[in-house]
Order: structure tokens, then C-alpha cells, then sequence
């Protein structure tokens, strides 16, 4: 028997429609630049002596400060983070 899984960490990113618009940033830049860098990919798993080992890549936002330092855009050179 494989078991495969575990709590899962969530995060919430709230957005500052004002901000948004001082910034020039849609709501959908936010989303897409929160989707590409925390990205997952799939897995598999490897044989080795009648057992699985599973591989797999999960996320790779651990923290807020994770989530602080993605790049949305950037205004006039600037770049404007989450």
C-alpha cells in the first residue's frame, strides 16, 4: 500500500482595487503572476525492491515573503509586487 498526501497549505492574497489602478495592474496580471511562480508539476514514482518511492513537485511558494517578492508588472522601470 502507497499513501501519497498531507495537510495542505493554503494562502489568500487580497488585492487593493485602488492600488490596481494607481499601479495600472489588472486583476488578471495578479492571478497569472501568482499561477507562474507557484507552479506544480506532476509526478511518478520509482521501483526499488517491491516498494514506490513517489516523486513529485509541489508549489514553490512556502511563505508570504514567498508571495511578497512576485513581480506583477512595473511602472515606469519600477517593478510593482504583489
Amino acid at each position: 500500500m502507497n499513501s501519497f498526501g498531507g495537510e495542505e497549505q493554503q494562502y489568500e492574497v487580497l488585492v487593493q482595487p485602488g492600488r490596481l489602478v494607481a499601479y495600472n495592474v489588472s486583476i488578471t496580471q495578479v492571478t497569472e503572476a501568482l499561477r507562474k511562480n507557484n507552479l506544480n508539476v506532476g509526478g511518478a514514482y520509482l521501483e526499488r525492491g517491491g516498494e514506490q518511492q513517489f516523486i513529485r513537485g509541489v508549489g514553490l511558494i512556502e511563505t508570504v515573503k514567498d508571495i511578497e517578492t512576485i513581480v506583477v508588472a512595473a511602472s515606469d522601470g519600477t517593478p510593482v509586487y504583489v
